[in-house]
């Protein structure tokens, strides 16, 4: 088996899809999901490519009709056949091609390779709660792809600034952020470069013992908190010693920074000059989220083009009067932020982008 030089991990896998997933994944450069039944993981495993098909080469315009070309599935561009693997490639069944008729593509499908990559590490990182949190699982997915696409976003955009996320619980978006951040700058290093972006820095913010008590009088008409789904104490799980070396595992660990306490106490612990450019909101309630908003905005620590991500945006029965929706708008008002809607991601987060005054 040819192992894919394209990607930095052999034999990533994928959970339980559907058949059409196999296909989404394909690329013409060397990766292609071997199908299955759709209980069964997907390997994704190095095969090759085909050259253009008689059929569709009277479709096809100048030397890539020759059969020595074929677009890329992803961004649509030619690929080329100088590199040309020199080992038969056996990963598939399913192969109708001659290994001899292989050929490799360029890394201009980079950032969908990294984005298939980064979703089969998260994927392999919370096999360990599938069992506990199995109706959660599709949302996750939904919120790992909302937070690697903000990633993305900062790093093609030139947005200057670190990433923040305040409340950690499992650890799991926090891993998802640091894993985009370590695939994603290689994607975009020449992007980074032209931008003369410095290194990021990861700040995490959690007080590592679960929600403060639900004493503010806005929190205290939470349907969620009335219902005790949010009380004091709840969503207490990683210590801050376990979260670093998660994400650590992830990212550069001298680019990972965790603040351990009351986000009242912790925030003033940041440096002067530290400015962001994506924050992730997932404390909750409405005291949490002012706090951190206010200390944000009032400290000029936003920059321009900071996308802004709240976890639970859509709780509290979307009531504009509680929760991170009254904490936003008291923001807005407060401290005349100009910025852009960018809709929901997941099922309970939105996203906004900021703009400089």
């Amino acid at each position: 088996m040819r192992r894919c030089s394209s990607m930095t991990a052999p034999n990533i896998r994928w959970g339980p899809t559907p058949t059409r997933k196999a296909r989404l994944f394909q690329c013409c450069f060397t990766c292609r999901a071997t199908t299955g039944s759709r209980s069964t993981a997907r390997r994704f495993t190095c095969q090759g490519t085909r050259p253009t098909s008689p059929a569709r080469a009277g479709r096809i315009t100048g030397s890539m009709a020759s059969g020595a070309w074929r677009r890329c599935r992803f961004c649509r561009t030619r690929c080329s056949p100088s590199s040309r693997p020199t080992t038969p490639s056996t990963a598939s069944s399913r192969s109708r091609t001659p290994a001899s008729a292989a050929i490799s593509c360029s890394t201009t499908c980079a950032s969908s390779r990294m984005r298939t990559e980064l979703i089969n590490e998260v994927a392999a990182h919370v096999r360990g709660f599938e069992k506990s949190y199995a109706p959660l699982q599709a949302r996750r997915r939904l919120i790992y792809e909302g937070l690697s696409q903000g990633v993305q976003y900062v790093l093609n955009n030139g947005v200057e600034g670190d990433i923040a996320e305040f409340g950690t619980a499992t650890g799991f978006s926090a891993y998802t952020i640091a894993r985009g951040m370590a695939i994603y700058r290689q994607a975009y290093a020449k992007r980074i470069a032209q931008f003369g972006m410095r290194p990021k820095m990861l700040h995490l913010f959690d007080s590592f013992q679960g929600l403060p008590r639900p004493d503010d009088a806005v929190d205290l008409d939470s349907p969620y908190v009335q219902a005790g789904v949010w009380q004091e104490g709840t969503y207490k799980t990683l210590t801050e010693e376990e979260l670093t070396a998660l994400c650590a595992s992830a990212y550069d660990a001298d680019k990972v920074l965790t603040y351990g306490g009351w986000f009242a106490d912790t925030l003033p612990r940041l440096r002067p000059e530290t400015r962001f450019a994506m924050l992730h909101l997932d404390c909750d309630l409405y005291k949490s989220s002012i706090e951190v908003l206010d200390h944000v905005f009032s400290g000029n620590r936003i920059a321009d083009g900071c996308v802004v991500f709240f976890d639970d945006w859509n709780t509290n029965r979307c009531s504009p009067l509680l929760g991170q929706r009254r904490a936003w708008r008291e923001t807005v008002e407060k401290h005349g932020v100009k910025f852009s809607d960018c809709g929901d991601y997941a099922v309970l987060g939105h996203k906004f982008v900021v703009h400089a005054a």
